[in-house]
């Protein structure tokens, strides 16, 4: 079995334990955290199946991915969108959910669109709404909140780049399919020049926008000691420029090439100097050995207090693997360095991170000594991870791939 196999399949069989197959719920997937459904893992669940089905013909999972997404036509069917869908979190002390969450809308919404065209399913649902929705989320001069904002809590005022990304991406899809409101006429351009100036001079995305003096700091903060940084960090938390993780660095490049190629609008100067900035800090992390490449995440902040973070996720190699698909379309990156990363990839995952117990794709790399101060999350589950897979699957489908 090649390495991309025993990955897919692992994903594929942990993806058809989890799917409920009686009662009011037939159709989505149980997450194993919150041992509950989160929408948008149903939705990363039937393009799993559809991409299953293509790859093996095997009629089960094209009804797999159709129950899936009747499950889910029926909740939208009764559902106000313009709400948005709520981002379930684990807590100590129980489920509790981030009301109106950009990831949990948008994500789910794009993993629809991906099946229903590999499969022909006519899902409804009112695009104008969600760009309303979006709207509701919207900060202003290019940036939007994770969520949908309430103007009496403080901390909604600090937007966050990679759900702005997120919202670039649906609102060029949106404009794909006819949907051109005044909003989108009106801010798309604020929203693609906050994505461009959110980017640190190395190439990193910082998990909030770093200010004017933010990015002096950063340009003079090799000859500073290490306590005035550690007293910047402290004082400025989240919202420091040296603040991010590995995985959202990819994900607001990702979703930025993605608006753009959804969008059909053309990959401007100062976005493509951005992406090409974005690349270098990546594969500068970048571990060759032999044939296998792993991730260095020891760059990133440890956490010192129990928080939700994306720190040391498992999740940023199958965002780098979808992100070079997108490269590659857009002769960023050459054939041959995208067979190597692919290739390189997909052997640490196969040989490193996928194990026998569920979740089957290991979700954190090392870290033991600070991973009791992250806080589990839904997201830790693998079907986002073989969502991003399932675009490899169907390119080597295209080569042969059985």
């Amino acid at each position: 079995m090649s390495a991309l196999l025993k990955i897919w399949e692992a994903i594929v069989k942990e993806a058809e334990q989890a799917q409920i197959q009686e009662g009011d719920k037939k159709g989505l997937v149980k997450n194993f955290l919150i041992n509950d459904v989160y929408l948008r893992e149903s939705a990363f669940a039937a393009k799993i199946f559809a991409t299953e089905y293509k790859r093996t013909n095997d009629e089960k999972y094209f009804q797999k991915a159709i129950i899936a997404l009747d499950a889910l036509q029926e909740i939208f069917d009764t559902k106000d969108i313009k709400d948005g869908i709520d981002e379930p979190n684990w807590t100590p002390r129980g489920v509790r959910y981030r009301k109106g969450s950009i990831p949990a809308t948008i994500l789910l919404l794009y993993a629809v669109e991906e099946t229903c065209g590999l499969i022909g399913y006519e899902f409804r649902y009112d695009i104008k709404s969600v760009v309303d929705y979006l709207e509701f989320c919207y900060l202003g001069n290019g940036k939007f909140y994770h969520d949908k904002v309430d103007k009496s809590n403080k901390s909604h005022q600090y937007h966050v780049v990679n759900t702005t990304a997120m919202a670039y991406f649906f609102l060029q899809l949106a404009k794909s399919k006819g949907i051109g409101t005044e909003f989108y006429q009106k801010e798309i351009k604020n929203i693609e020049r906050a994505i461009v100036r959110s980017q640190r001079a190395d190439g990193f995305w910082s998990y909030i926008e770093p200010n004017l003096y933010q990015k002096l700091f950063w340009k003079i903060h090799k000859s500073l000691p290490s306590i005035a940084i550690k007293i910047y960090n402290k004082i400025l938390g989240d919202r420091s420029i040296f603040f991010g993780d590995a995985m959202h660095n990819v994900i607001v490049p990702y979703y930025s090439l993605k608006g753009i190629e959804v969008g059909n609008v053309g990959i401007a100067l100062n976005v493509n100097i951005g992406l090409r900035k974005g690349l270098k800090f990546i594969e500068s992390k970048m571990i060759h050995d032999n044939e296998n490449i792993k991730f260095d995440f020891s760059w990133e902040p440890k956490p010192s207090h129990l928080r939700y973070c994306g720190f040391i996720s498992t999740s940023t190699y199958f965002y780098i693997l979808d992100f070079y698909i997108l490269l590659l379309k857009h002769n960023i990156v050459t054939a041959k360095k995208y067979e190597e990363v692919k290739n390189g990839l997909v052997s640490y995952i196969s040989k490193t991170l996928v194990q026998q117990q569920s979740p089957c794709i290991n979700p954190y790399q090392d870290g033991e000594e600070f991973l009791h101060n992250i806080m589990p999350r839904p997201a830790e589950s693998v079907f986002d991870k073989g969502f991003l897979l399932s675009n490899l699957i169907l390119k080597e489908i295209a080569g042969g791939l059985k």
